[in-house]
């Protein structure tokens, strides 16, 4: 590879800029809007004036028997049915998926009397339903904490933490693959738009392994780690996360003599396991999702919202030349 594809963290602000143009080596911050967080504030404090400051009373809360109930009036595919409830007796369902039959139905119910009480606003009658199962989404995380105790709650912060760390390397890691690559430059919008979020939290994750699965390693010696595939995720962006992730210690140890620090880490694939991690990453290209997870995802519109799908195949023949 040229002189001018050595590691950017080697040069100078101006080098990097001279030499790949004006695109920033790391991406912009993805900020919402004021609009969006001042809608989500309002939502949530119209949330909390209907079901008092205790939201996980039991008053609150439906069952799992009388949420399943319900959703045999449903028609999910429509998104219509009959109101589970209305606003002065209104409860929402935490031990059921956020967007199960009584939530949706909720949603509704619940923009219709934000609209009616904030006039002023312009969004519509969606866009409230939306921010509302967004909101479900944290109670029922928080719901599910309490539940558990302090003790449960200080390891769901640590492990929250740990992964979040493990992720951001691992982006930056696949993103400075990219950016090194002369021919990948120009689809660095692949891992920017899928982000930190994209990489999946079970991305990296092998403790549910046996110590014995686990590989150790001496010093100077690589360590592999076992790897499972996210749900969501299309076989077809799979493999250009893995061949980028084989193309990583290649490109690192080349064309230097300077092999001080941690060994590249190999990432061992596990194909008849699936990660137990649910998150997804929203608003990627359509081809990015899994075709049976995508099936069944009733509301794939509402929650999911898929862009247009993205030429893998293209980025996958460059990586494996």
């Amino acid at each position: 590879m040229d002189q001018d594809d050595e590691y950017h963290g080697e040069q100078s602000a101006e080098t990097v800029q001279a030499t790949h143009g004006t695109r920033s080596l790391y991406p912009a911050v993805k900020r919402r809007p004021p609009s969006h967080n001042k809608l989500c504030e309002q939502v949530r404090k119209h949330l909390e004036s209907i079901l008092g400051k205790y939201t996980f009373r039991e008053r609150n809360l439906v069952s799992v028997e009388e949420a399943e109930a319900f959703a045999l009036t449903w028609d999910s595919e429509l998104q219509s049915g009959p109101s589970c409830c209305d606003i002065d007796s209104f409860r929402i369902a935490l031990d059921s998926d956020p967007t199960c039959a009584w939530n949706m139905s909720a949603s509704r119910v619940f923009a219709h009397n934000f609209l009616q009480k904030h006039h002023s606003s312009k969004v519509g009658l969606n866009v409230v339903a939306q921010r509302f199962i967004g909101r479900i989404c944290s109670l029922k995380k928080k719901y599910k904490q309490c539940r558990g105790g302090t003790a449960l709650r200080l390891t769901a912060l640590q492990h929250g933490r740990r992964m979040s760390r493990k992720n951001n390397v691992l982006f930056h890691r696949r993103r400075w693959v990219f950016n090194r690559h002369p021919d990948l430059r120009r689809h660095l919008d692949v891992i920017d738009k899928l982000g930190v979020a994209g990489m999946s939290s079970d991305d990296s994750d092998h403790e549910q392994f046996p110590a014995e699965r686990r590989s150790t390693a001496r010093p100077g010696q690589s360590i592999s780690f076992v790897v499972l595939k996210p749900q969501w995720r299309s076989e077809l962006l799979s493999e250009v996360l893995h061949l980028t992730d084989s193309l990583y210690p290649l490109l690192r140890t080349a064309d230097t003599d300077d092999l001080r620090g941690a060994a590249p880490h190999h990432r061992i694939r596990v194909n008849t396991i699936w990660s137990r991690s649910r998150k997804f990453p929203k608003g990627q290209p359509r081809n990015s999702y899994d075709y049976a997870w995508r099936m069944r995802k009733s509301d794939l519109e509402f929650i999911v919202a898929p862009a247009p799908d993205y030429n893998y195949d293209e980025v996958a023949r460059i990586l494996r030349r």
